[in-house]
């Protein structure tokens, strides 16, 4: 058996990453050169690898700069350094954020695959992408506008296993990447702002739209305290000028 791990020169999409695997042995063990060598048939193997474009837009589908994500994938629990949904959604400071990262299930395990911290940018690439369960969290949110909240998406990718050359045959992606059949590069989809973004191979794309205004503070957190006491406050009063007005009529 012979494992390996991928690193960040990975070939993304259909022409994947080959390993082939042979080994040699002699018939003959008193055998002083290779001349009686014999090698076992030549087993390639291809690991392919994806990624997820996205570009972060306002409803203009105009570029949007300030935000941030990070990317989990579902994993089984007790696997190392992973969180359940309800330990990441508690350790983010900000209502806002536990709230667009409701998409975690919170007795789910999860592992950071990708964080992305460059809020200059509103393109975000995450490489390194394989089958499975993700969730992709936006951690901050452009000045002026909503949190975009997390959606749970699964990628699926179908290829020979069994051929002597391996070859990615399919990738899909569900919402919000659910056009994004795109593993051979050859989708043409049409932006909101109606140009055109043809994808690359092994690449899933999708726009994340930010709507501008103001957001309702979210539930259980400080600003709804803050509205149920003023909201009481409002109403004690009521009932006291009109107890006043009432006893002033008498």
């Amino acid at each position: 058996n012979y494992s390996s791990k991928l690193n960040s020169d990975a070939v993304i999409g259909s022409i994947g990453n080959p390993n082939e695997m042979f080994i040699t042995y002699s018939s003959n063990p008193e055998s002083t050169d290779d001349s009686e060598e014999g090698k076992t048939p030549v087993d390639k193997v291809i690991v392919f690898t994806y990624k997820t474009t996205v570009d972060k837009v306002d409803e203009t589908g105009a570029a949007l700069n300030g935000a941030q994500f990070v990317l989990y994938k579902e994993v089984p629990a007790g696997t190392a350094n992973a969180q359940t949904g309800a330990d990441i959604k508690n350790a983010y400071s900000s209502d806002t954020v536990k709230n667009a990262a409701a998409a975690l299930n919170n007795t789910k395990s999860y592992v950071t695959i990708v964080k992305s911290t460059d809020s200059t940018s509103s393109k975000f690439v995450f490489k390194g992408i394989d089958d499975g369960t993700y969730v992709l969290v936006e951690t901050a949110v452009p000045a002026g506008y909503n949190a975009w909240t997390a959606k749970e998406f699964t990628v699926s990718a179908t290829h020979t296993e069994e051929a002597d050359n391996p070859a990615l045959t399919e990738l899909k992606g569900t919402d919000p990447f659910a056009e994004a059949d795109s593993w051979d590069g050859s989708v043409e989809m049409t932006k909101k702002n109606g140009t055109k973004y043809t994808t690359a191979s092994g690449e899933m794309y999708t726009e994340i739209e930010n709507k501008s205004g103001s957001t309702l503070p979210s539930t259980g957190g400080i600003g709804t305290t803050i509205f149920y006491v003023l909201g009481g406050l409002l109403v004690a009063g009521a009932g006291i000028v009109l107890v006043a007005r009432k006893k002033a009529a008498e």
